[in-house]
């Protein structure tokens, strides 16, 4: 088993109110403030080897406000990375839980509530549907998993059910999955795994990077706290990158969480 399996859940707005919901349905859990995520957990990893999860809640109109901000990506006031970057950082399996039922309306988007369809309270223009699930999809590519819940009872019991599964029967018991995955954590440890995670944070700075430019990008910087605190001419030095997409990944880096 892990060193420990305790769900910790940030007590501050967003995720306080989770923890009586846990301890409710017998999930061992405390309230503890947390650098990145709503709520954080162990889990067994291959060979018993403990599993850093950390879980990112965010309702549809704190999403959309982050679409707007951009402040997944960026740098803190503080200096240390934005969301996206430190969530990836900090943990080896990264999940985003979006609240709230969003639903395609003759191309624009809708929040469900009480059997209702509502246009989303962020912002004063319409969004478009496609827009919100292509910018999913990107973050998808980073290698955090978007999980879609309807309520905060159903994020939760999501929740609940993945501290189930990650602590319940050995890594090796679960059949159901492939072997990539396996082998990822396996060497998630290692100089390579550690590059790759690079790789996807250099990625999601901006849609010029590439794959080619992002493994440049994870080979001359030594950490993603180096990455993300890069300057512009920081930038120049690695291998495919101008002046111009350099100044572009120096802006997008330091936008305000």
């Amino acid at each position: 088993m892990p060193l420990t399996s305790v769900v910790s859940v940030d007590p501050r707005t967003g995720s306080g109110d989770l923890l009586p919901m846990f301890q409710a349905a017998g999930i061992p859990s405390r309230h503890e403030t947390l650098l990145y995520g709503d709520v954080q957990l162990i889990g067994r990893g291959p060979e018993e080897r403990p599993v850093l999860i950390g879980v990112e809640i965010k309702a549809v109109n704190d999403l959309l406000q982050c679409f707007v901000s951009k402040r997944f990506v960026g740098q803190r006031e503080d200096g240390t990375p934005g969301q996206l970057a430190g969530m990836l950082s900090a943990y080896e399996i990264v999940y985003l839980a979006v609240e709230g039922t969003m639903v395609c309306v003759n191309g624009e988007l809708r929040v469900l509530r009480g059997g209702h369809m509502e246009r989303p309270a962020a912002g004063d223009r319409p969004w478009r549907y496609d827009t919100i699930q292509a910018w999913l999809h990107s973050i998808r590519r980073t290698g955090v998993d978007v999980v879609q819940t309807h309520s905060r009872r159903d994020t939760a019991d999501w929740i609940a059910s993945a501290y189930r599964w990650w602590n319940g029967k050995a890594f090796e018991e679960h059949e159901s999955h492939v072997g990539f995955r396996k082998k990822a954590l396996a060497f998630s440890l290692t100089d390579t795994y550690i590059v790759s995670r690079k790789m996807k944070v250099a990625a999601s700075l901006s849609e010029g990077m590439g794959m080619k430019r992002a493994r440049a990008a994870a080979a001359y910087f030594p950490s993603v706290a180096a990455m993300v605190n890069a300057t512009e001419a920081e930038w120049m030095q690695v291998e495919g990158v101008g002046k111009k997409l350099a100044a572009k990944l120096a802006a997008e880096a330091r936008r305000v969480d």
